[in-house]
């Protein structure tokens, strides 16, 4: 990951927005188990995919 994740962001809530046949598709991506090795769980990206990671609340 281009700079990685700062220490309030939630990767356990990461989402991939896509745009398929003229509509948004919303994608749930777990950064923590994919960090963690869970190469099943990786999801290869597009040239106009948006990644979301929110921030976690405390």
């Amino acid at each position: 990951m281009a700079g990685g994740l700062t220490r309030i962001a939630a990767p356990g809530a990461t989402k991939i927005i896509r745009l398929e046949n003229g509509k948004e598709k919303n994608i749930a991506v777990d950064l923590k188990d994919i960090m963690n090795g869970d190469k099943a769980k990786d999801i290869v990206l597009k040239a106009e995919d948006m990644v979301i990671v929110p921030e976690s609340f405390f």
